[in-house]
């Protein structure tokens, strides 16, 4: 009887001790005040190496998977007010952090052999300033100027034509190429329009607080794409 007294009481410190440590990790846990414009990686002049992996599914004629690899080079360069990010040396997507919020205000074409910043008239949120655990918005990032092919439609973290969900939902530990990072977890889900309740395409991505992404999974249709950093 004694001893099975004794286990108990062990038991209730154990599951107490568990609480406490519970509650001070809750307590300290960055996401309840991480700065979001620290995850997007913005340094004047910061390179971003990726590797960047397709896998596209087909059943024509028979069923088969199709692997490529290739390496894409992002780039931060600070304009003004704004934040250019450029695929190597060609701008794509404009950005500009305010009190609330780092805004996609424009995107970038070519226009007669001349890059040209088309700015939205309602720019979509691409990251809160102030995070927690389970913040979530959602936005619509407008099509790219009709006649226009020389830019991605899906781009780093711009989804141009889709209505979009994004939710900051847990902080994890991932490994890449260029190393450990604690990171934080967002999902994003992509529609046709708002009124849709299926997304036509999900969307992983894991930040690092000044560093910027350090991976992504985008899976669509018949594609799989991971973009995993290598250096920075």
């Amino acid at each position: 009887m004694l001893i099975r007294s004794i286990i108990i009481c062990l038991l209730i410190v154990a599951a107490f001790l568990l609480a406490c440590s519970e509650d001070e990790n809750l307590a300290t846990n960055p996401a309840s005040y991480v700065d979001g414009s620290t995850l997007l990686g913005l340094v004047d002049g910061r390179t971003f190496h990726y590797l960047q992996t397709d896998s596209v599914i087909s059943f024509d004629p028979v069923f088969s998977i199709e692997v490529s690899t290739s390496e894409q080079v992002i780039v931060m360069a600070k304009a003004g007010d704004d934040w250019i990010i450029s695929a190597d040396t060609l701008p794509m997507i404009n950005l500009r952090v305010t009190g609330q919020s780092v805004l996609q205000n424009g995107y970038w074409q070519q226009i007669n052999n001349t890059d040209s910043l088309f700015y939205m008239a309602v720019p979509p949120v691409n990251m809160k300033r102030s995070l927690n655990v389970n913040t979530s918005w959602e936005g619509f990032t407008p099509s790219l100027a009709t006649g226009e092919t020389d830019r991605m439609m899906s781009f780093y973290f711009a989804h141009h034509g889709f209505f979009f969900t994004k939710q900051l939902v847990a902080t994890e530990t991932v490994v890449v190429p260029a190393g450990s990072f604690d990171t934080y977890h967002f999902t994003v889900d992509l529609f046709v329009s708002s009124y849709d309740t299926v997304a036509v395409a999900h969307v992983d991505e894991y930040y690092a607080p000044n560093v910027g992404l350090v991976q992504q999974h985008f899976r669509g249709g018949a594609l799989n794409r991971t973009l995993s950093l290598i250096d920075y």
